[in-house]
């Protein structure tokens, strides 16, 4: 099989799954090195939840709707760090997401170069 022949297969799991998983695993990153304390405030404040956390569990990027955006501001108004990467983490996770969904729709190295480049400069934010 050539690249081409499977080019089509390869847009689909990028544009589809691979969106998901790759704006997952910029919050990942981001989030890894939140302390037990910072993680403890999070939930007692209700910015993370059950609600938040079950599509992420599940694989499915989802980004915080404008309610939740606002509750998070409220409840974490005391800890402007936290929020401050909180929002890096989203903002990250929402390009990539969309990035991932631009997928390149035919095989041409100049376009997928283009969009490996962008890719890397996303990451490259992490």
């Amino acid at each position: 099989c050539t690249i081409s022949t499977l080019w089509d297969y390869n847009r689909k799991w990028f544009s589809g799954r691979g969106s998901h998983l790759a704006a997952l695993s910029a919050l990942k990153e981001i989030l890894q090195d939140l302390s037990h304390k910072d993680i403890t405030f999070l939930m007692k404040k209700d910015i993370l939840s059950g609600e938040m956390l079950t599509p992420s569990i599940n694989g499915i990027f989802e980004a915080p709707d404008l309610e939740t955006t606002f509750r998070t501001l409220k409840n974490g108004i005391t800890r402007p760090d936290l929020l401050l990467k909180l929002n890096k983490a989203t903002t990250l996770g929402k390009q990539i997401f969309k990035h991932y969904r631009k997928y390149p729709e035919k095989w041409d190295p100049k376009a997928f170069n283009d969009w490996f480049g962008k890719t890397r400069r996303l990451f490259d934010k992490i």
